[in-house]
């Protein structure tokens, strides 16, 4: 998805938004992902900015989605284990 999203956005936004390389937008790939964007690279263009919506709302979902599956299983053991007490 880093690679990909970096990439889209090397074309997308040139060099206008401080993309001199494939590597420097699949930095800012991994960080927008991350949900740190340090703000180091700012978007100009609507599409790249889509794009990084795009790539964010994927960093929240890759992150928050396994952090709820696992509270929910250690809710549904120690719910289990407290009603058969």
């Amino acid at each position: 998805m880093t690679l990909i999203s970096g990439v889209i956005v090397y074309f997308v936004e040139g060099k206008t938004g401080c993309f001199i390389s494939i590597s420097t937008s699949v930095y800012w790939a991994i960080t927008t992902l991350l949900t740190t964007g340090y703000g180091d690279t700012v978007l100009q263009t609507n599409f790249g900015r889509l794009v990084a919506s795009v790539v964010k709302i994927l960093g929240f979902s890759i992150i928050v989605v396994p952090i709820v599956i696992i509270i929910a299983e250690i809710f549904k053991s120690l719910s289990e284990t407290s009603w058969k007490n």
